[in-house]
């Protein structure tokens, strides 16, 4: 039994010896391999590829162009068009405007007024010529409700002497003109044609002026500082100054500017804003430069007007409000005399 089993084990080993025998030459058979084989280098600097400067080019833009040789044979043809000629579009010319050497105009309005217009003008030779014009604008004035003279008169007369040639052109102008209005102060009998209007206007201001201010010049005597004095005396030099200088408007704003100064010394602003909403025309010389008849009559009245500023002035220095409050009450009395005679 144990000889049987060796025997077996020895065939089984043969067997697989065979086998395995047998499947190593089939693999030697179908077996591939790679070989890499690698190899130091070293590159120098003549192994380096060199561009030529000029490289050359064979493209086909670069080939030289055949001349090609042709010749036209022309010969009639028979047509029946005919091309039509164009004419230029028509354009509109503007009648010229007829100029005249002379002309006059002539025109009117109410109040008498009228304005004329002559010119003319005379070719002498083919380059000289004379021209003249008159010009006249008037108004015999008489408007309602002025008591002013308002007529005016504007009369001129223009006379030309002149040539016209290719390379020179020259001309004499000789002028006349008269001019009347009434610019420069009042007739001298304007106070009998002033209207009753103006001088109830004038009246009712100073009545009211005298009850306003009587009250503020007995205040200012007694809240009075120095720098109220101040004002108070600048604006008497100021007065003082346009007496004699024929400058009537000069007077008006310091007159103006010392009934001010009181109403400040007062410290009651009332009286101050009072007076500056009424403004200058509480002086009754900014609405009737009543006094401008003559020179010394101005002057005149000028200084009594500025003897009442002064004796109002020293009574407010004194602090004595009773006087002050008569002062002021006289002297607008005066003015309220002066227009109601």
């Amino acid at each position: 039994m144990r000889k049987n089993s060796l025997k077996y084990t020895v065939l089984a080993l043969s067997l697989a010896w065979s086998s395995l025998a047998l499947a190593q030459k089939k693999q030697d058979k179908m077996r591939t391999e790679e070989v890499n084989v690698v190899k130091s280098y070293t590159p120098t600097i003549s192994d380096a590829f060199k561009i030529k400067e000029t490289p050359s080019l064979n493209e086909e833009g670069t080939t030289a162009k055949e001349t090609v040789k042709y010749s036209i044979f022309s010969f009639p043809v028979a047509s029946t068009f005919t091309p039509s000629k164009g004419g230029a579009e028509d354009v509109d010319k503007e009648e010229l405007g007829r100029f005249y050497k002379s002309y006059a105009t002539f025109g009117g309005g109410n109040f008498g007024t009228l304005n004329a217009e002559l010119f003319a003008t005379q070719d002498l030779n083919s380059e000289e010529y004379v021209a003249g014009m008159l010009r006249h604008l008037s108004s015999q004035g008489g408007i309602k409700g002025v008591a002013l003279d308002n007529s005016f008169y504007d009369t001129s007369l223009d006379l030309t002497y002149g040539a016209e040639a290719k390379e020179l052109s020259w001309n004499i102008n000789l002028g006349y003109q008269n001019q009347i209005y009434h610019w420069y102060g009042l007739p001298t009998n304007f106070m009998d044609a002033l209207t009753p209007t103006i001088h109830d206007i004038i009246v009712a201001l100073l009545e009211l002026r005298i009850s306003l201010e009587s009250e503020a010049v007995f205040l200012a005597s007694e809240r009075r500082k120095q720098v109220h004095i101040d004002k108070m005396k600048a604006a008497l030099d100021d007065f003082e100054k346009h007496i004699s200088s024929g400058e009537n408007d000069g007077t008006v704003k310091a007159d103006y500017d010392f009934h001010i100064a009181i109403a400040e010394a007062s410290e009651n602003q009332y009286f101050v804003d009072f007076l500056k909403y009424l403004g200058e025309k509480i002086i009754p010389r900014a609405r009737v430069k009543s006094i401008e008849q003559s020179p010394v009559n101005r002057e005149d009245y000028l200084k009594t007007v500025h003897h009442d500023h002064v004796n109002i002035f020293n009574a407010i220095v004194d602090q004595d409000g009773l006087l002050a409050r008569q002062m002021m009450r006289a002297h607008l009395s005066k003015s309220i005399k002066k227009f109601k005679q």
